[in-house]
Formats: structure tokens, sequence, C-alpha cells
């Protein structure tokens, strides 16, 4: 017999600087984390030994969604623009992503990358913002199992 698992989005934690970003996330997708590199590299020898080792690059980009209305665009300028009054010109702050009917969990230190493309259509449409984590932790877990 096959399992049964439960998912809510509604049920995503995403936390960027102490700030709660509820709601407001676009149709469909609206959290995506990318890793830099591969967990490791490979090269083959002339006489076919293959050497492997990691690449230790824990460098993650992150992407939130969210619907161009949403609140937690205003979050993400005012941080934005925050950080661009220090004097290094930018603001890292902890990015924390989890998912409460399961067991993934992704945090790490954050750097708004750039603002989102920005188009106004008859429709409503959607801000994709990036940000850059320099050292991610990560667990990929499942979802609870309702059976």
């Amino acid at each position: 017999m096959a399992a049964t698992y439960s998912y809510n989005g509604n049920e995503i934690t995403l936390d960027y600087a102490g700030q709660l970003i509820e709601g407001g996330y676009a149709d469909g997708e609206f959290f995506r984390l990318e890793m830099e590199s591969d967990d490791i590299v490979d090269a083959a020898g002339t006489g076919g030994d293959v050497v492997v080792a990691p690449t230790n690059d824990k460098r993650a980009n992150a992407f939130i969604i969210l619907h161009q209305a949403a609140d937690g665009n205003d979050v993400l300028s005012a941080i934005r623009q925050a950080g661009q009054r220090t004097p290094i010109g930018f603001a890292a702050a902890p990015l924390y992503v989890r998912d409460r009917l399961g067991r993934s969990v992704f945090e790490g230190l954050a750097i708004l990358a750039r603002p989102p493309d920005a188009a106004f259509a008859r429709e409503a449409g959607s801000r994709e913002w990036k940000l850059r984590i320099t050292q991610i932790s990560r667990f990929d877990g499942g979802n609870v199992r309702l059976d």
C-alpha cells in the first residue's frame, strides 16, 4: 500500500533578518535554494584513474518569490536600503527556512544580492528577491506521514 504524506505551503517558516515573511507568497514556487557548486569534483588521469575531491563550497543562492502587493516586499526593501547605508554597503543577516510539517531546514548568513526585477501589467505579478548565502546549513527532509 502506498504511503500518504502531508504538505502545506502555509506551514513554511521564512525568516530573514529576524523578520518573519508571512504570506504574500507568489502562486506556485515561492522559495528556491540553489547550491553554487556540486559537493564533489572529480578528474580522470590518462590511465583511467579517477580522483574525487570535496569542493567544500557551501555557497548558495536563495530566492524568495512574493506577489507584487505583498507586505514582505516592503520588509525586504527596508532591509536592503538599511544595508546600503552601512559603511560596507550591504547587510548580512540570518536566513531561516523550515517546513513545519516536515523535517527540511535551511539556514545561513544571507545578503540581499539584488532587488527583484519590477514589471507592471493588467494582472498582478510577482517579485523575485535573490539572496546570497556564503555558508548554508541544510537538511532536506521528508514530511509527516499520515498513515
